[in-house]
C-alpha cells in the first residue's frame, strides 16, 4: 500500500488492491457482479518517462516491456490505417512525440479458495466491460486456455466465448474505435470469469494488459465523415470511464 497513489487511473499508476475496482459498471449501469477480485500495478506512463517513485525491480522490468508494446503498436497503427486507405503514419502522429494514454498494468487475480471481506459472493475477476480507449494488447495467462480455470472470455453475437491465446499476444480494439471508424471497428464486450474446478481455484492468475490511447488532447471524430463533427476529446473520455469503475 505504500504504492497506492490514489484510486485505479490516477495520473501515478501504482498500486490498487483486491475489492476497488468495479470495471463492468463502465458500461453506463451498476452490475450485479460486484467489485472484481483483481489487484494490479500500472504505469500510466513510461517508466523512461515517470518520476513517480515506483519500486526499482518493476522499473526495469517495465520500461523493457513498455518499449517492447509501444513497437508492436506502431506496426499496429500502420496495418489499420491502411486497411482505411489512410496515410501511413495518421494513428501514430496522434501518440507520439510527448505523452500519450499508454499504459502498462500488472494483474493479479488471488487464489479463490480462500475468503476476501472486500469482495460479495457474486464477484468475479473481472466484470464485463469493453476498454476505454485504442488498442490493447494482452500477454494473458497460460491456463486461460484450460478447460476449468475460467480466464478471458469474449462476447460473440450473444454467447460468451472463451479465449485460447495458445502461447500469442490477444490483440482487441477498444470504445474509441468505434468513433474513430464511424463504426466500422467494434468495442468487444470481455470479461474475465472465475475457475469452475477445485483445483483451478487453488491457482492465481497473471495477466499483462497494454493499454493505449492517443494523446489527451486529440479530438477523436469518424476519419470517413468529414472535420465537420463535434468529436469526442480522449483524455475526457478515459476521465469518465475511470470514474465509473472506480464508483
Amino acid at each position: 500500500m505504500s504504492y497506492n497513489f490514489g484510486p485505479y487511473g490516477n495520473p501515478k499508476g501504482g498500486y490498487t488492491p483486491v475489492g476497488v475496482e468495479d470495471v463492468g459498471s463502465t458500461s453506463g449501469s451498476k452490475t450485479e457482479t460486484g467489485k472484481d477480485w483483481v489487484e494490479n500495478y500500472v504505469f500510466r506512463s513510461h517508466p523512461e518517462d515517470d518520476s513517480t517513485n515506483h519500486p526499482k525491480e518493476l522499473m526495469e522490468a517495465g520500461r523493457a516491456y513498455f518499449d517492447q508494446m509501444e513497437a508492436v503498436l506502431k506496426v499496429l497503427h500502420k496495418m489499420a490505417a491502411m486497411s482505411f486507405d489512410l496515410e501511413e503514419d495518421y494513428f501514430n502522429k496522434h501518440f507520439w512525440p510527448g505523452p500519450n494514454g499508454n499504459s502498462l498494468r500488472l494483474a493479479y487475480y488471488p487464489a479463490q479458495d480462500v475468503s476476501l471481506s472486500t469482495l460479495s459472493s457474486s464477484s468475479i475477476r473481472y466484470g464485463a466491460h469493453t476498454d476505454y480507449q485504442t488498442f490493447t494488447i494482452l500477454s494473458p495467462d497460460a491456463t486461460d486456455d484450460l478447460d476449468g480455470y475460467g480466464g478471458l472470455e469474449v462476447m460473440v453475437g450473444e454467447e460468451w466465448v472463451k479465449v485460447k491465446s495458445e502461447g500469442g499476444l490477444v490483440v482487441n480494439a477498444g470504445d474509441l474505435w468505434v468513433d474513430w471508424t464511424g463504426g466500422r471497428w467494434k468495442s468487444g464486450l470481455h470479461r474475465v470469469v472465475n475457475p469452475s474446478s477445485d483445483e483451478a481455484k487453488g491457482t492465481v492468475r497473471l495477466s499483462v494488459p497494454f493499454f493505449t490511447g492517443p494523446k489527451p488532447d486529440t479530438l477523436i471524430f469518424d476519419v470517413f465523415g468529414g472535420e465537420e463533427q463535434e468529436g469526442v476529446m480522449a483524455g475526457e473520455h478515459l476521465r469518465r470511464k475511470l470514474e465509473r469503475s472506480n464508483s
